[in-house]
């Protein structure tokens, strides 16, 4: 069914969750950005996880590849023990880094983030792959700071991944150009970890989209080149990959009650007054991008909309849903709420 074009859109997120232990672990996804989610270590060692003939913990990783975690932190990968103990990064700090970012880079990004109850063998680190990240967990408790880091520095590479593929040479040449990176001797994938573009382009990434917290001090890993916010028109660049964007408020249009049962009925208020008067057409979106369910309403009254959910005619499975409401001019707002079975 084709999206009927209106001269408006305001945009709700609808957050419906189970109940049972699995579904809210699975339902960690953020607000403004429902194509994240975080897989808590809890779930990991639960659904991702396999014992090997020898009893060897086997990791399932979203590419299909299977690795060995190190559950013992006397192994002879380990060379610092820290406090004797594997400390996972927790999901609400990763979830806080998260929403740190700029929303305009990763409310479209697709992406998995796998919180590791252990480290991988010969993967030590965190790291990034086509639609999944990787963090892994520390030998000491993992900062606040240190969490944002690894965050911020990994969506980096989701980000270069979705907007700037290894595949656009012409891409990467303008911004090792732009970077002073145009030694093919000194930068390239091969290069000592801190020389190789796309970690240049990760951690500049960090400091100027990742938030206060993932900024630091505003140093990254390679000393040599000057810092990234010292390079004029290099935040400008990073947003030209992104392409023409509609411009889309934090805030305005809010719901309530919040939560609400997804049998109940869900207020929208503070709606702009291009929606009062004539009919509201409301859609929900999955966050693959499948309509699930279109209905209309008469027009807003005060700057408020009802919707019965029971009384749509069909049932929304539970999961994550952008709800569109169409009218007349007006910019595009987002929102979010939690409904319950």
């Amino acid at each position: 069914m084709a999206i009927r074009h209106l001269r408006s859109a305001v945009w709700c997120l609808i957050l419906l969750s189970l109940l049972t232990t699995r579904s809210v672990l699975a339902a960690m996804t953020l607000p403004a950005a429902p194509g994240i989610e975080v897989i808590s270590a809890e779930e990991v060692m639960s659904e991702h996880v396999s014992r090997g003939e020898a009893g060897e913990l086997l990791f399932h990783d979203a590419e299909g590849g299977m690795t060995r975690l190190i559950s013992e932190i006397g192994d002879p990968e380990i060379v610092n023990p820290g406090d004797g103990a594997f400390h996972p990064a927790g999901a609400e700090m990763v979830l806080a880094a998260l929403e740190a970012i700029d929303l305009e880079f990763i409310r479209d990004l697709r992406v998995q983030v796998y919180i590791l109850p252990y480290p991988r063998a010969g993967l030590l680190a965190s790291s990034a792959s086509d639609g999944a990240i990787y963090i892994s967990p520390g030998v000491r408790p993992l900062r606040e700071l240190h969490v944002h880091f690894l965050v911020a520095h990994e969506i980096g590479h989701a980000v270069h991944r979705r907007y700037l593929p290894d595949g656009d040479t012409a891409g990467w040449r303008a911004y090792q150009a732009l970077r002073g990176a145009t030694d093919s001797a000194i930068y390239h994938p091969h290069a000592a970890h801190a020389f190789r573009p796309r970690e240049l382009f990760a951690e500049d990434f960090r400091v100027l989209f990742g938030g206060a917290i993932a900024r630091g001090d505003g140093t990254v890993e390679n000393r040599v080149l000057p810092g990234p916010e010292d390079i004029a028109g290099l935040r400008t660049w990073f947003r030209d990959l992104l392409g023409p964007r509609p411009t889309l408020a934090l805030s305005g249009v809010r719901s309530a009650p919040n939560p609400v049962r997804r049998d109940g009925q869900v207020a929208f208020s503070h709606l702009p007054e291009q929606l009062a008067g004539g009919p509201v057409e409301i859609e929900f979106i999955d966050v693959l991008g499948r309509s699930a369910l279109r209905t209309s309403l008469s027009g807003a009254s005060g700057g408020e909309l009802g919707l019965s959910l029971g009384g749509t005619g069909r049932r929304l499975l539970p999961g994550a849903y952008w709800v569109k409401l169409s009218g007349t001019v007006g910019p595009p707002t987002i929102t979010s709420v939690r409904i319950l079975p």
